[in-house]
């Protein structure tokens, strides 16, 4: 399990129900057993339970693939990867854009 770095928020923008934050991260994953998963874990301010996140890479990972992101605890984004080669991975850096949809309180989510 690794932690992101450089953790930068690149836009916001208000929508109907809330708020879409964009960030950019760099992200270290450690080596990935043959056909294993793992989290990595991104401190971004203000995420809530409850918010959406969602996580794609900017470039393509030779064996990696992104199955999502969730915000799993206040501040905390937890991004998930499997590998699907059939040998370990070596350790690889990358940069994440992850968008975070916040709900607002009481917002009308539902009528067209």
């Amino acid at each position: 399990m690794a932690a992101a770095t450089s953790v930068t928020k690149t836009g916001e923008s208000a929508i109907r129900g809330g708020i879409m934050q964009f960030w950019s991260c760099n992200l270290v994953t450690t080596a990935i057993t043959s056909a294993g998963q793992q989290v990595d874990t991104v401190t971004i301010p203000g995420t809530l339970s409850g918010d959406v996140a969602f996580v794609n890479a900017r470039a393509p990972i030779i064996g990696i693939i992104f199955q999502g992101a969730s915000v799993t605890a206040t501040d905390v984004v937890s991004v998930y990867s499997i590998s699907n080669w059939v040998t370990n991975l070596a350790t690889s850096a990358q940069v994440l854009d992850i968008c975070i949809i916040k709900k607002g309180k009481g917002a009308d989510t539902t009528s067209a």
